[in-house]
């Protein structure tokens, strides 16, 4: 687990490995850290690993949003035609 506090941004960010959200000693920790940030005011973010493999979801991520903005270009540029 890694834990970066941004006290300007009142951010609290909490990195977790699969064993570290394994460890139910861990999430109860974490659940009272939670509280504690919410009641100062911090923002608690929490990144979890997964288990699929990274590059290949990241290719299909860029790839579908390379699609997707293309759609919305080409919606714009007709909606600009028609008027």
């Amino acid at each position: 687990m890694e834990l970066h506090i941004d006290d300007s941004a009142k951010i609290a960010e909490v990195w977790l490995t699969n064993a570290d959200q394994a460890d139910e000693r861990l999430t109860e920790q974490l659940s009272a850290f939670y509280r504690q940030m919410k009641i100062k005011g911090y923002l608690a973010v929490v990144y979890r690993s997964g288990s699929g493999d990274l590059y290949q979801q990241t290719s299909d991520l860029l790839c579908y949003n390379r699609k997707r903005v293309a759609e919305l270009e080409q919606r714009a540029e007709q909606k600009h035609i028609e008027m």
